[in-house]
């Protein structure tokens, strides 16, 4: 499908027939998801991003998170909502309808809010260009169901990243998050802002990585991290290595300490 749309013109010509002549609402999840993932190269066309609106209005509640999650292993939401569909008015309407079904799935008895980790931290093989990246750090291949992982690219800027992160709770606002940076790029303070009002964020930890800290101590880590105690104070965790806090996380989930 992806290489029979190689011409805007195609895509306008799909867009159309898709929008005119299918009932969208009766199709499943991986059909809508493979209709807006061969149009999001030419989502700037009014035509076409108005198809990409109908294909997500057409699920709503679980359904709705099923269509972005199964969207966005493919390709980044973040990028198709704010890069590739260039008409705010449409933006906003397809965020509406995101925000309305996350709230009614919210509310209902048996959902468990899914926790997404957002890195304040550049990938290894992210693009300079983007602001926000989507997949897994692991190396493997496989694809997956549901992308837990998302990297927050604006360093050094905190305003950047704080609206980044508003930017992408908007289109999985029926999440939870934990957002983990380092304590050299500015994270202190965008995990400070958002502890101030986790209920706003949707903030379940904030977990700072001690890249300045001098390995060879043996004292507490608050005591010789950088801005350690103030991370503290905050209700920040800090942690040396990853092997360490995954071991922590751990344990605190068998004690029911952590979401």
């Amino acid at each position: 499908m992806h290489r029979l749309l190689n011409s805007k013109v195609k895509a306008q010509h799909f867009a159309h027939f898709c929008s005119t002549r299918l009932e969208l609402s009766v199709l499943s999840v991986n059909t809508l998801a493979t209709i807006i993932l061969s149009l999001q190269k030419y989502a700037a066309e009014p035509d076409v991003v108005a198809c990409i609106r109908d294909c997500f209005y057409a699920k709503r509640n679980m359904a709705c998170l099923q269509l972005k999650n199964k969207v966005d292993t493919k390709f980044p939401m973040f990028d198709l909502i704010y890069h590739r569909i260039r008409s705010q008015s449409e933006r906003e309407a397809i965020l509406k309808h995101f925000e309305a079904e996350a709230a009614a799935l919210s509310n209902s008895p048996n959902f468990s809010a899914p926790i997404k980790l957002l890195c304040g931290y550049e990938h290894e093989d992210s693009d300079d260009d983007d602001e926000l990246e989507t997949g897994s750090s692991g190396g493997s291949k496989k694809l997956k169901d549901v992308q837990r992982v998302a990297f927050l690219t604006a360093r050094p800027e905190f305003l950047r990243k704080r609206s980044n992160f508003v930017r992408f709770k908007r289109v999985f606002a029926e999440h939870r998050f934990v957002f983990v940076g380092d304590n050299g790029q500015g994270d202190i303070d965008l995990g400070k802002e958002l502890l101030k009002d986790p209920h706003l964020y949707a903030v379940s930890a904030v977990l700072i990585h001690d890249v300045i800290r001098n390995h060879a101590t043996s004292k507490p880590l608050n005591q010789h991290s950088y801005r350690g105690k103030e991370c503290n104070q905050s209700g920040i965790h800090s942690f040396r290595t990853y092997i360490e806090e995954e071991s922590r996380s751990r344990n605190s989930r068998r004690c029911g300490c952590c979401g």
